[in-house]
This record gives C-alpha cells, structure tokens and sequence, in this order.
C-alpha cells in the first residue's frame, strides 16, 4: 500500500531515519515511546513544518498505561506539551479496552 512504519526507540536516531520521517514524502506511520518525545533527536521530526503537514493526528494505544504510568514514566505527565509543538488541528485519539473513570480524568489532564 505504500505506507512506511517507523518504531523510534534510543537505538534508533539515525540521521537518515529521521531525514526520512521528515522529508519523504507519502504517507509514514510512526511509533515512538513517550520518552522519545523528550529527545532533541525527535525535535527536528516534531518542528518539520512537511511533518506536520502530514500528521494525520496522534493515537495513544493501551491509554490506561498513562494513568498506571505516571510515577514510573514521567514523560505521560507531559504528552500534552505535543499541543505545543504540534499544533491542536490533529486530533488526539486514546485507545483503551479498560478506561475507568479516574484513569479518563488523568487521561484528559495530562494529554
């Protein structure tokens, strides 16, 4: 179908990879953790005026993790500063069989 996946990880910042992300063109799907948000290597990824262009919106799987995750991965207390650099006109979707109350709360407070 033409679509590139990228799994961005801390073995993973190699110049032409990004460049790639960045530059080339149709469509490229991209998983990262969400401490590779923080890096300085993802910035130049975050900040392509192309990239975001072409970001179709942000998908956060297995959304209960932020929750559970917060005193363990700081970086989910801080997903929503990707507003910042991203701009609000992709739409953030969460993705979660199990969503409890207090977990959609902690969801809508720091993404």
């Amino acid at each position: 179908m033409g679509i590139k996946c990228t799994f961005l990880h801390s073995g993973s910042y190699d110049t032409a990879i990004l460049e790639n992300i960045v530059q080339g063109g149709g469509m490229h799907v991209v998983y990262l953790c969400v401490e590779t948000l923080e890096t300085p290597a993802i910035a130049q990824v975050l900040y392509s005026d192309f990239f975001r262009a072409q970001l179709s919106g942000t998908y956060i799987d297995e959304a209960h993790s932020l929750h559970e995750s917060l005193s363990r991965r700081p970086g989910y207390s801080r997903i929503y500063v990707l507003h910042r650099v991203i701009g609000m006109d992709p739409p953030l979707v969460a993705i979660s069989a199990t969503l409890p109350g207090s977990y959609r709360n902690s969801l809508v407070h720091y993404a």
